[in-house]
């Protein structure tokens, strides 16, 4: 359902409201006009979750050191490109992690991926 467009309220709008309301009136405002962005779709996974992707190369069945900035410790990891295979994951520290991925047909050389990493 989409939410047509929202007209802010201001202080004019209620006469009878004393002035220390201001303040108030604004933070309503700010929350309605998020609110109204949720329900017409403009709301995305990053906004909600502490979230990253990471593009890495990466060799078949080898471990490779990742760096992982701004989402805490690493609670929960998945391949967010679509290949055949299976990926295997553990914290080496609060922002490092290894990744293992085996690839279905084994490709030979390097192969990009994105992997998408959700903070604790």
């Amino acid at each position: 359902m989409k939410i047509s467009s929202f007209r802010r309220f201001s202080l004019q709008d209620f006469p009878d409201l004393p002035q220390t309301m201001e303040s108030f009136i604004q933070a309503l405002n700010t929350v309605i006009e998020e609110l109204v962005d949720a329900a017409n779709g403009k709301l995305t996974f990053g906004d909600n979750i502490r979230s990253k992707i990471v593009k890495a190369k990466l060799l078949d069945s080898t471990d490779t050191e990742l760096t992982v900035e701004g989402i805490g410790k690493p609670a929960f990891a998945m391949l967010s490109t679509p290949i055949q295979g299976s990926m295997s994951w553990r914290v080496l520290s609060d922002n490092r992690v290894s990744v293992n991925v085996t690839f279905a047909g084994a490709p030979t050389g390097l192969t990009e991926v994105s992997v998408l990493f959700v903070g604790a």
